[in-house]
């Protein structure tokens, strides 16, 4: 179900109420989405740290490269002048 309006959520809302069947079947799939998705976080940090051991001071010179290059934009950060890299 998708509302793109408040009048559009209203209807929906009150069609929910009416429909016991479906809400009861929409809430169902909500739960097991949550469920199946469960420790998501948890599994990203653990890949993330992988990563991170299995690559070490490369990563770390990597990210400080990006961040360097990042400052060193002058159209995003200070409108053209131009600043040194600092690694």
């Amino acid at each position: 179900m998708q509302v793109n309006t408040p009048e559009g959520l209203e209807a929906a809302w009150i069609a929910l109420l009416k429909e016991d069947i479906r809400a009861m079947r929409m809430g169902a799939a909500a739960r097991e989405l949550v469920d199946r998705n469960r420790g998501a976080t948890a599994r990203v940090l653990a890949s993330i740290e992988q990563i991170v051991d299995s690559y070490g001071a490369r990563l770390e010179i990597c990210i400080r490269i990006a961040m360097a290059l990042m400052a060193a934009s002058p159209a995003v950060l200070d409108g053209g002048s131009h600043r040194g890299v600092v690694l």
